[in-house]
Order: structure tokens, then C-alpha cells, then sequence
């Protein structure tokens, strides 16, 4: 893994609150998927910008969430301080079982290819 924070040129890689990022990212996640695809962020987080990867992390139970401990024992306990990190903790995606399968269930239904087909015109 590739642990530099630019690119050869000097463009950033990933700042996902830049605001030529927000206008348009497909070419930092190119360049990610080209230059560094498993990057390693200067806040310690992993960016994983290819299909096969991500696919694969999600699959394997060695990624469990818990990002409480992992955030703690990466930044210590005042990590909570930071208003998008305690945000953070409560999505469901970053929750381990058995909080997560009993969220999901409750979302599941809002979220067929129906529902979501529906949705298209507001999103």
C-alpha cells in the first residue's frame, strides 16, 4: 500500500470536503484507482477506490466494525469530540452485529428496487 498523501503531480488524492471534489470526483477516484487504490488518509482511514477490493473487504469477516474501539484506539478517547466522528458511531454501517442486522431489517423494505426505482425523480 501506497501511504503518500498527493499525487506525483502534487494534486491531492482524496479530500472528500475540497470543493473541486465535491464539484466533480470521478477523476480523484481515477487517480485513486490508478495511483493508490487502498490509500491510507492522513486521519489513519483506508480508501478503497476499486470494485474487487471493496467487494472483497465487505465480505470478510476479519473487517468487523467496531468503530468505537478501532476510532479510540487510533485516537484516543477525545476522538468523540469531533462532531462528525460522533455522527459517525451511529450509522448503521459502522455498527457490528447484532445492532447492525437488527437496524437493517427495519430499513430493509424502504429500500426495494421498486422503492428505490420510485425515489429516482427526488435524488
Amino acid at each position: 500500500m501506497n501511504k503518500q498523501i498527493q499525487a506525483p503531480n502534487g494534486a491531492t488524492l482524496f479530500n472528500p470536503s475540497a470543493p473541486e471534489f465535491i464539484a466533480d470526483p470521478y477523476p480523484f477516484y481515477r487517480r485513486l484507482r490508478e495511483t493508490d487504490p487502498l490509500h491510507l488518509t492522513p486521519l489513519g482511514f483506508h480508501v478503497a477506490s476499486r470494485y474487487a477490493d471493496v467487494a472483497a473487504i465487505l465480505r470478510d469477516k476479519r473487517f468487523g466494525r467496531d468503530f468505537i474501539g478501532g476510532m479510540t484506539r487510533r485516537r484516543g478517547p477525545q476522538f468523540r469530540d469531533e462532531p462528525v466522528f460522533r455522527s459517525m458511531s451511529h450509522w448503521m454501517l459502522n455498527l457490528d452485529p447484532p445492532d447492525h442486522g437488527r437496524l437493517r431489517n427495519l430499513v430493509v423494505g424502504a429500500f426495494t428496487a421498486r422503492r428505490v426505482d420510485d425515489m429516482r425523480p427526488r435524488i
